[in-house]
């Protein structure tokens, strides 16, 4: 937990470049459908059962549209009741693969 105000803004900045960094770095596509429409950075694991860094860790974050955000958020489980913890981060690396499959083989 944050001590004084300028601790705060300091977390507040690492976290907004840390989530800008998992963005850029997943192509702005929702991990879950490759969607591109109203996806924004979500964290995995939640506060209660993280350290106390969480929220400043691109490892515990994953891009997700709205859909696929509501789904995980609400609905903390899988249908086979599986936590989506695992999936998510399955699916992070897929993208993250993808991604750079791409990039040699346009040479960019």
């Amino acid at each position: 937990m944050p001590r004084n105000q300028e601790e705060k803004e300091r977390n507040l900045a690492v976290r907004a470049a840390a989530r800008q960094q998992v963005f850029d770095s997943l192509g702005g596509r929702c991990v879950m459908c490759g969607s591109t429409e109203n996806v924004t950075v979500h964290e995995i694991r939640p506060r209660s059962i993280a350290p106390a860094t969480w929220f400043l860790d691109p490892d515990n974050m994953v891009t997700l549209c709205h859909g696929c955000h509501h789904k995980v958020q609400f609905h903390r489980t899988r249908g086979d009741g599986q936590p989506y913890g695992k999936l998510l981060l399955a699916q992070k690396k897929r993208l993250l693969q993808i991604l750079e499959d791409n990039k040699h083989e346009t040479g960019n």
